[in-house]
This record gives structure tokens, sequence and C-alpha cells, in this order.
């Protein structure tokens, strides 16, 4: 993991993978106090019924990976926060993949699966429709 470019911290178990991320409790959602040089990145998923499959990359602009994660349950939610350094990296890309080549369609006891991201201002939130690979471009 690069810390130059931002930190991530796990908000739905309170985990904090970074030097510099916001934990949470998992019940509510923590905000992160970004400075004037980052950027507020939150990032939510909800995998589908094979959630083995699936799992999720960011990565900065020159390739440098700033969180990776996988290993889910079937159907489980995670949730991540953090702030992005803007003058470490123009943009940044989120990737989630699927190691079957299925995506995420199948639902898991009603649940469907989702992505949400929220980047600075801005906000995305889908069910992505993609077989190996789904990647979101983020820049500041």
């Amino acid at each position: 993991m690069d810390t130059d470019s931002g930190s991530l911290s796990d908000t739905e178990s309170g985990f904090d993978n970074s030097d510099g991320g916001t934990e949470s409790s998992g019940k509510t959602k923590a905000t992160a106090s970004c400075s004037s040089s980052e950027t507020y990145f939150f990032f939510e998923i909800r995998v589908d019924a094979y959630g083995s499959d699936v799992s999720w990359h960011l990565v900065d602009d020159l390739g440098y990976v700033i969180y990776t994660d996988g290993g889910f349950a079937d159907g489980e939610r995670r949730a991540y926060e953090g702030c992005l350094s803007r003058t470490a990296s123009a943009c940044f890309y989120l990737s989630i993949n699927d190691s079957y080549g299925d995506g995420m369609e199948y639902t898991h006891n009603g649940q469907g699966a989702s992505i949400g991201v929220i980047f600075g201002q801005s906000t995305y939130f889908d069910a992505p429709q993609y077989t190996w690979q789904f990647t979101l471009q983020l820049c500041h």
C-alpha cells in the first residue's frame, strides 16, 4: 500500500488499515476530516451470492495500489472511507473484479449487489454490469 496517495479505513468493522484513516463502529458512517490538499473518498460494496469471487482495488494514476480487499462472504456489505491526496495523484481508479467472470448479478437473500462511491462532491451509486472487471475513474 502506498500511503503517500491517501489512506482508507474499513468503516464496517472498525479496522484501521492506514496511518491516516477514520474508524467507525459500523453502526454509523464516520466522516473523515480531509485537509485542503485531500479529497474525501467513501466506498460501499454489497457483493452478490458468490462473494468469494469478488475483490476490489484502488490505484493512483502512477499504478500504486492504495487499498485492496477481497474474501467476501456471500451477500456481504463493507464500507471504507478516507482522504486521498490531491498532490500525489490527479486521478484514482476503483476496480471491482469477479474471478469467475460473471459479474455481480446474483441476489443473496433478496438483496442485489451494488456499489456506492462518494469522491469529493461527486457520487456514484449503481449495480454495475460487467463480467471480469468494472473500473470507475475518479479525478480531482
